[in-house]
C-alpha cells in the first residue's frame, strides 16, 4: 500500500512524467507515452470540473515544465528541429486560453 493517497491521472497505462500542477491548483499537465503513442504533451483539469485530459502536442524528449505564476502558459522542453537531423534542445510554451504553441528560445540548447 502506498503511504499517501494517489489518484490516477488519466485511467490509462501509459508511461506519465514530468506532472506538474498550475500555481492556482486548478491544472495539472504532463507528458505520456505509451506503445501506440509517441511522447505527448497533455493537459487537464484537476479542480473537479471535467477532468479529460486533452493533448496538447507531440512533445520530443525533455520531462520537466512550469506554469507561469498566473497559471496561463506552460513553459517545457522539447526538441527543436532545425534541420532535416539537426536537433537542439529549446523551451517552448503553450498558452492554455489561446491553445497557441511558440518557441521561447531558439538554439539556447535549454533543457529541463
Amino acid at each position: 500500500q502506498p503511504v499517501s493517497k494517489y489518484e490516477v491521472l488519466d485511467g490509462t497505462r501509459d508511461e506519465t512524467f514530468g506532472v506538474t500542477f498550475s500555481p492556482d491548483g486548478n491544472w495539472v499537465a504532463y507528458t505520456s507515452e505509451n506503445e501506440h503513442e509517441w511522447q505527448t504533451l497533455k493537459l487537464r483539469r484537476w479542480d473537479g470540473e471535467d477532468r479529460t485530459p486533452r493533448t496538447v502536442e507531440d512533445k520530443f524528449f525533455g520531462s520537466s515544465m512550469a506554469f507561469t505564476p498566473d497559471s496561463q502558459r506552460l513553459v517545457y522542453s522539447s526538441l527543436h528541429r532545425k534541420l532535416n537531423y539537426y536537433f537542439l534542445s529549446d523551451l517552448r510554451v503553450h498558452d492554455r486560453k489561446s491553445g497557441k504553441i511558440y518557441w521561447l528560445t531558439d538554439g539556447a540548447r535549454a533543457r529541463d
